[in-house]
């Protein structure tokens, strides 16, 4: 992942190292608020908010403002295990909201397996969809994932796919290669090579 702009501010993600930098940038909440009137003048809603929003500044009056003209999903990120308490948060805030329209950037591969899987879980238990990305240097030549950790390439795209696809809705990842693989998905697992899913 290369960096997130963010509605309500940004995440730049930076890698000059092997631990991640990050710096946040909040707009200001006028703004924010020149935006929405924009929208509102024009009489357009707001389908979707591709770039999503900033858990560390999403607060009551972030959802208030937006709330009048976003029609289409309320996306942040999950990227860190650091983040749970402001994730927590946003999702309290969005308690109404119904699952489809509580969508989650979840960055996996810089972090242990076992650390991505628990903030997937937490979004699912949370009443949320995860959407998974694996990490990408910033630096990097070409979209190829960094592997780290106890991850692999195979390891990577199965996850992202039983995520992305929603197949956690039928089974546990645990069960996933054994009981709702297709046969093209076997296919690509042998292949060798990562295919990664398009990012929205």
């Amino acid at each position: 992942m290369r960096g997130r702009s963010a509605l309500n501010g940004y995440t730049l993600a930076r890698n000059a190292s092997a631990n991640d930098e990050r710096e946040r940038v909040r707009l200001p909440a006028d703004y924010q608020q020149h935006i929405v009137d924009r929208y509102l003048s024009a009489g357009v809603p707001l389908l979707d908010a591709n770039s999503g929003f900033e858990p560390a500044t999403f607060d009551d009056e972030v959802f208030a403002r937006w709330a009048p003209i976003l029609k289409g999903p309320w996306r942040f990120g999950f990227d860190e295990a650091t983040e749970g308490e402001n994730v927590a948060r946003a999702f309290r805030i969005l308690k109404d909201i119904p699952p489809r329209r509580k969508q989650v950037y979840t960055m996996i591969g810089h972090e242990p397996f076992v650390v991505c899987m628990d903030r997937i879980h937490r979004v699912i238990a949370a009443g949320g969809e995860p959407y998974v990305q694996p990490f990408i240097k910033l630096n990097s030549l070409t979209k190829a994932p960094a592997i780290r950790h106890d991850w692999t390439p195979q390891r990577l795209r199965r996850v992202q796919r039983w995520a992305n696809r929603h197949i956690w809705r039928k089974a546990p990842f645990a069960e996933y290669h054994a009981s709702v693989k297709t046969g093209a998905s076997k296919a690509s697992d042998t292949s060798g090579q990562l295919q990664l899913e398009a990012v929205p």
